[in-house]
């Protein structure tokens, strides 16, 4: 019976073109299309799974459902035609933490990076809580869509290739870059030389940086020292790792 009569105060709210509807209450607040008042029960939105929710057509922009493969609660920030299904922020606890963020990982192991270039770290992604606000662009470049304070942190391993000689040995430096121009702290190590398996070079990046929108992040290279050449030790271990904090 109850749900005869929502259905019968839905259309003929329709039919008299009002543009309100109040249920458990006769005064539904005067901001408000549909006003729901009830001391006792919830409101129970649209339960699907991931699968159910990527087959609807043309969602609205905005569009909630509650996704019970992820068991929580998503919206379409994207568009009818191009759907994004964020998750909803929420605030930090220990069991779920609210921050989106977004990692990739270069494969290029064939270009030397001892040198005054760029590093193509941006190249596979690995995941990306949301490309609303993490998007992808060439050149290596990430573009951030969204103002706010950003945790990036750079893991980048590499590998002396010249000859064993104590004599061929290679020092890189890395620095990150906004808009083309040079930002934080430099990552640098000490010689390494092809000799005696210690060709192998780590270098470790965190900044947390205050970024507007649409600005683009990419990472510099530099050779510090040494003429030879340092390329990737493997195409699965560089990284990048963005985080919106806030």
């Amino acid at each position: 019976m109850k749900r005869h009569l929502l259905i019968i105060i839905l259309v003929l709210s329709s039919q008299l073109s009002l543009c309100q509807i109040g249920m458990g209450t006769e005064s539904p607040n005067d901001s408000a299309a549909l006003d729901i008042s009830s001391n006792s029960l919830g409101l129970l939105i649209p339960r699907l799974t991931t699968d159910e929710i990527n087959n609807i057509e043309t969602p609205a922009k905005g569009l909630m459902v509650f996704n019970l493969d992820e068991n929580r609660l998503q919206y379409n920030s994207g568009t009818s035609e191009t759907p994004v299904w964020s998750k909803m922020k929420v605030e930090a606890t220990s069991e779920d933490a609210p921050n989106y963020t977004a990692q990739f990982r270069a494969t290029n192991a064939n270009k030397n990076y001892n040198t005054n270039s760029n590093l193509l770290i941006f190249q596979s992604l690995v995941w990306n809580d949301n490309p609303a606000i993490f998007n992808k662009k060439n050149n290596g470049r990430i573009e951030i869509k969204e103002a706010g304070r950003y945790l990036i942190t750079v893991n980048v391993s590499l590998k002396n290739l010249a000859s064993e000689s104590l004599s061929n040995f290679v020092a890189p430096e890395i620095r990150l870059q906004v808009n083309n121009n040079l930002t934080g702290s430099y990552a640098s190590t000490g010689f390494t030389a092809a000799y005696s398996n210690h060709a192998e070079i780590s270098l470790h990046l965190s900044e947390v940086l205050e970024l507007d929108a649409d600005d683009k992040i990419r990472v510099k290279t530099f050779k510090s020292a040494g003429s030879g050449n340092a390329k990737l030790r493997s195409n699965t271990s560089t990284y990048i790792s963005i985080e919106k904090l806030q």
